[in-house]
């Protein structure tokens, strides 16, 4: 079907390519696509249709990996790439459609970082703010974006193989919040976006930026998810492993001072408090005592690292669950299991809460 083109009128040429994809064909157009772009790449009527066949394209392969097939999404990212090398439109309708058809997939393909951090703002049209007609739902297309990166950074620490780097994601990810929120000042919505972006920002490693923004989400009744990103922001971790995963004996040691670790543990520990009084499972707790344990041995306060941590151990029996490995290794290492368990954990209970109390009070002043 495609032979030499030259001399060739390329409006015509255009026509033709939307045709194809107008009548299903969308290979067929795709590939006469690449083919007229690769004779002319700046023409303005050809890119026009590259685009549009491109949105085809991945509206039929994006349609595949919702059907659980995803050696397609393989070809999403592709497509992308593809989209940024040829420097399709950014800005136009097209392309807001592409990036509104990559937040339907799931998982969240990361061809939409890609995209998003190749055009910035200037991708985005001032319709994209505004609810979108035409749809289930009419979320703006902005509000999708930052909900869809934010799922992004998480699908990726879920993962053991971290190939992308999460920070650059999870930076990206909090400058779209921001510039969000900056527009969502005193609505309804302010709050989640507000700790949206903490909660990047901690993952990007901006930990100042990450405290100002959660400590205003604080309250006379603070909710526990709060305080544990915040001591994490103290304790300077921007990783988030889960739960479930170790504690590498060959963690280094802290380079943040005892006094922020200290100051990290009684943050945790007041999370763990509220999430008691709010009636929590204790069992998605045990990753913050075990976190707490490790802090504590860092700062060479080995009895409560102790307790801490076959308290840590004892919320995974309760559910019958296998503590990580590495948990019950530390323990041996540092002693085996606590003789004053309960004492230990009561008096860390009532100091945790009197120094994250007055540490609030003095950020307060």
């Amino acid at each position: 079907m495609i032979n030499d083109v030259s001399g060739l009128d390329m409006e015509k040429y255009h026509h033709k390519i939307d045709k194809l994809r107008k009548e299903g064909r969308v290979k067929e157009a795709i590939d006469l696509a690449r083919f007229a772009s690769a004779q002319l790449p700046s023409h303005r009527l050809i890119k026009q249709s590259y685009a549009w066949a491109v949105y085809s394209y991945l509206k039929e392969k994006g349609e595949e990996v919702q059907g659980q097939d995803r050696s397609q999404l393989v070809k999403v990212e592709q497509l992308c790439r593809e989209y940024r090398r040829a420097k399709l439109g950014v800005g136009e309708l097209c392309y807001s459609l592409i990036l509104r058809r990559l937040c339907m997939i799931k998982p969240v393909p990361l061809g939409l970082f890609h995209l998003v951090s190749w055009s910035r703002s200037q991708g985005f049209r001032s319709e994209d703010y505004l609810p979108e007609s035409g749809y289930r739902d009419p979320i703006p297309l902005i509000d999708l974006i930052a909900m869809c990166l934010a799922e992004l950074v998480t699908d990726l620490e879920r993962g053991d193989d971290l190939q992308e780097n999460i920070q650059a994601i999870a930076h990206l990810s909090y400058q779209v919040q921001v510039h969000l929120l900056e527009r969502r000042r005193e609505t309804k919505n302010e709050q989640v976006l507000t700790w949206r972006a903490g909660w990047l920002a901690r993952r990007a490693g901006l930990f100042d930026q990450a405290l100002d923004l959660l400590y205003s989400l604080v309250s006379a009744d603070p909710l526990p998810e709060v305080l544990w990103e915040i001591a994490q922001c103290i304790a300077r971790e921007a990783s988030s492993p889960s739960q479930l995963r170790v504690i590498h004996t060959s963690e280094p040691t802290m380079s943040v001072g005892i006094d922020r670790v200290h100051l990290a543990r009684a943050v945790a520990l007041a999370a763990a408090h509220h999430a008691r009084e709010k009636n929590m499972s204790e069992e998605k707790l045990a990753y913050v005592y075990a976190r707490s344990a490790y802090w504590s041995s860092q700062c060479e306060e080995i009895d409560r690292a102790r307790a801490l941590m076959g308290w840590a151990i004892e919320l995974k029996k309760q559910k019958r669950q296998v503590s990580p490995y590495a948990w019950t290794a530390l323990l041996n290492q540092w002693g085996g299991e606590s003789d004053h368990l309960w004492e230990t954990l009561r008096d860390l209970n009532d100091e945790s809460l009197r120094t994250c109390q007055q540490w609030f009070l003095q950020r307060s002043d």
